[in-house]
């Protein structure tokens, strides 16, 4: 009934910058470089991803550089508007530091001149509405490109002068939109988060929202301790020193189907049906219900609410490292249910249940 994908190497996906933490830098031989501040700590850090769907655009500047027009529109991808709020105190004197927002850019120079297919800008391209506030106010930025050197790699920086008074607490603001991979393996998000680790002591607080795509389903997960509220993720650490980098994956329900009797391929309920029909009876029914519940009927949930997702999460590549870590991914009702069904999808379960 469910055949997995693991170890397939399906690894078709889009690529997209990776982006980071706060952190005071140095130039070193002219190249931006991270530093250390022992001076300064990092009192909290609240990280919000909302997520926006994919938009038409007249062509013209709301157009990004990395989108060709068609036909005089530009076809925005699903993003998410990052929001990042950092609170800093100063321990020591005044001083003045360069803060940077540090980058992993794809293609670098010169093939990012070339490549243009890509789920957001690549090395070559800015990134949009891109913007830094000092308690409220709006700062310079430098964008300055480097060659990726040491253990945290980057490309690029957003460069701020920001001064502190002695003992001052101040909050940093940036805002940016951003975009993830995507493909046959699922969806990743990934954050530099390490770069936090740059300040004095660890983090007090840290607060990330990462926002689903809506009606997303059971198969979303960190690789941080998190919570599933709705269509978010949420993670909650105290006095913590980044140790790791943020991922977030998950997958559609279409794509936790493909390693299954099953898969969504045809526009029919036949071809959707074609490997299910030969199943025993017992068989078709028990997956049947399964995908039933993988897309939220509540009361197949209400049923076996102990039941796992992971037989239809572990064939998403991004996801399936994590099948043995003892994540929890249970099935959730779904207030689009029925709805959120594909015709052909509910053709092919009434033909298993009848």
């Amino acid at each position: 009934m469910f055949r997995s994908l693991i170890g397939l190497g399906l690894f078709l996906f889009l690529t997209a910058p990776t982006w980071a933490n706060d952190s005071s830098v140095s130039f070193v031989a002219g190249e931006p470089r991270l530093q250390s501040e022992a001076q300064v700590e990092m009192r909290s850090e609240d990280l919000v991803f909302s997520y926006r769907p994919e938009q038409t655009l007249p062509a013209g500047s709301l157009c990004p550089s990395w989108i060709e027009p068609i036909q005089g529109l530009c076809h925005l991808p699903a993003h998410w508007v990052a929001e990042l709020r950092y609170r800093f105190r100063n321990l020591g004197p005044a001083r003045k530091l360069l803060i940077g927002l540090p980058f992993d850019m794809p293609f670098e120079p010169p093939e990012c001149e070339a490549y243009s297919d890509i789920n957001g800008p690549n090395a070559c391209q800015p990134i949009q509405n891109f913007g830094t506030w000092r308690e409220g106010q709006r700062v310079p930025v430098e964008v300055r490109p480097t060659q990726r050197e040491g253990e945290i790699p980057f490309n690029r920086v957003y460069l701020s002068p920001i001064e502190f008074a002695a003992g001052q607490e101040l909050e940093l603001r940036h805002q940016y939109l951003t975009y993830l991979r995507t493909g046959i393996g699922g969806s990743r998000f990934s954050y530099l988060l390490r770069t936090g680790s740059n300040w004095a002591g660890p983090i007090g607080k840290v607060k990330i929202a990462f926002q689903l795509p809506p009606d997303t389903g059971p198969c979303a997960l960190s690789n941080l301790p998190f919570q599933r509220q709705g269509d978010w993720l949420k993670i909650d650490l105290q006095n913590w020193k980044p140790d790791r980098d943020l991922q977030i994956s998950f997958a559609s329900r279409e794509r936790s189907l493909m390693g299954t009797d099953i898969p969504l391929w045809g526009d029919s309920a036949e071809e959707v049906c074609a490997s299910a029909e030969k199943l025993r009876d017992s068989e078709k029914k028990a997956l049947a219900q399964a995908v039933r519940r993988l897309y939220g009927d509540p009361q197949l949930i209400a049923q076996a609410p102990h039941g796992s997702a992971w037989e239809f999460c572990q064939n998403a590549e991004y996801l399936s490292p994590y099948r043995e870590q003892g994540i929890v991914l249970p099935f959730l009702a779904s207030p689009f249910y029925p709805q959120n069904l594909p015709p052909q999808l509910l053709g092919c379960l009434k033909k298993l249940e009848s």
